[in-house]
C-alpha cells in the first residue's frame, strides 16, 4: 500500500475546519507526512457583468484569505502544541485558488498526488444526509485518494474502536487491511459489521472475511458482527452508540453501501449524526 506522504486539507477558516486541522496535524505527525492547506475563493460576479469591478472584488477576497490563512495555521499549531505537547510539527504549506470548491479540491489533489484529503463537515449540518449532499460528497466521489471527514467535536487522540461497514464485497478484505494500515498509529480494535439486507446481493459471507484475517493477519484485533435492520443508517447508528465506536470506515462511494445509507432517494431521513470521523477508503 502506498504510504501517506501528502495530506490535503481544504479550509473555509471555520471552527470545524480548525478541528479537522488539529486532527490532521496529529495524524500527519504519526505518519511523517506533510499538509497542504487549501482555500478556494469563489469568483465574485457583479451586476451588468462588469469585469474590472468583479476582478477587483475577487482580488480583495484573495488578499483577505491570505491574512486569514496565516492566522488559521498559527492558531491550529499553537492549540496542538499546547494540548498535546507535540514537538515534531509536520511541514505545513498553503495555497489559495480561485474557482469552484469541489472541482478545485479534486484538481489540486490530483496535481499534487495527494495521498489523503482531510476535511471538516459544515457546522450547520449535523447529519450525514445533509453532509453527503454537499461538497463532502462531491470530494469523496471524485478525488483519487482516501478521504477523512472530521466533525467539529471529535477527539483527535481517541481512536480506539473503528467500525468497518461491510457490504460483503470481494474487495472488503483489502479495504479493511488498508484501513488498518492507515490507522495503525492508533492500534484500534476493528469491528467488521454487516447490516443484513435481502435486496443487496452479497459476494462473500462474514465467515470468509474472518478466515481471511485469521490466516493472514492474526495480530489485528478484529471482531465480526452481522446485524439486522430495516434501515442501514439506523443499524449503524445503534452499533456506534452501543460499542463506543470512534471512527466509521466505508469503501468509496460507487453505488454500494454508501449509496444505500446516504443516497438522496431514500425516503427515511438519515438519523446517523456526524459525531465521529468518517474514513472513506479507495
Amino acid at each position: 500500500m502506498k504510504a501517506i506522504h501528502r495530506i490535503l486539507l481544504p479550509t473555509d477558516f471555520s471552527k470545524v475546519a480548525q478541528a479537522a486541522f488539529r486532527f490532521a496535524l496529529l495524524y500527519a505527525a504519526e505518519k511523517k507526512a506533510s499538509i497542504k492547506i487549501l482555500h478556494v475563493v469563489i469568483p465574485e460576479y457583479e451586476a451588468l457583468d462588469l469585469p474590472v469591478v468583479a476582478a477587483q472584488a475577487t482580488k480583495e477576497r484573495v488578499e483577505a484569505a491570505r491574512i486569514a490563512m496565516d492566522s488559521f495555521i498559527k492558531y491550529g499549531i499553537t492549540q496542538v502544541e499546547t494540548t498535546h505537547q507535540l514537538t515534531d510539527i509536520p511541514l505545513v504549506s498553503s495555497e489559495i485558488e480561485i474557482g469552484g470548491v469541489s472541482e478545485t479540491i479534486d484538481t489540486i489533489a490530483r496535481k499534487d498526488d495527494c495521498d489523503m484529503v482531510i476535511m471538516g463537515t459544515r457546522e450547520e449540518h449535523t447529519t450525514f444526509d445533509h453532509m453527503f449532499g454537499s461538497i463532502s460528497s462531491n470530494v469523496m466521489a471524485n478525488v483519487p485518494c482516501d478521504v477523512m471527514i472530521v466533525p467539529p467535536d471529535s477527539q483527535e487522540s481517541k481512536i480506539k474502536n473503528i467500525a468497518f461497514a461491510s457490504d460483503l464485497k470481494t474487495t472488503d478484505p483489502y479495504n479493511i487491511w488498508k484501513a488498518a494500515q492507515l490507522l495503525e498509529p492508533f492500534h484500534p480494535i476493528i469491528h467488521c459489521i454487516h447490516v443484513q439486507d435481502s435486496k443487496n446481493k452479497n459476494e462473500m459471507d462474514m465467515t470468509e472475511i474472518r478466515d481471511f484475517f485469521e490466516n493472514r493477519a492474526p495480530s489485528l484485533q478484529m471482531q465480526f458482527k452481522e446485524i439486522d435492520g430495516n434501515s442501514v443508517s439506523d443499524a449503524l447508528n445503534d452499533y456506534i452508540d452501543t460499542f463506543d465506536i470512534d471512527m466509521l470506515v466505508m469503501p468509496s462511494p460507487q453505488r454500494n453501501l454508501i449509496e444505500r445509507v446516504f443516497h438522496k432517494s431514500m425516503t427515511r431521513k438519515m438519523s446517523l449524526a456526524c459525531t465521529i470521523p468518517l474514513l472513506v477508503v479507495r
